[in-house]
């Protein structure tokens, strides 16, 4: 029961990593997109 719990909460924080990098990922290439932009 107790490591059953652990483990959801490792599923759990690890989902949530990934979501931050991935919105990081679309920051970082939004930006970039921006800068392509303005030196044209």
């Amino acid at each position: 029961m107790q490591l059953n719990r652990k483990a959801g909460l490792q599923t759990m924080i690890l989902k949530q990593s990934k979501g931050t990098l991935v919105i990081l990922i679309q920051k970082r290439l939004n930006a970039t997109y921006q800068e392509m932009r303005t030196g044209i």
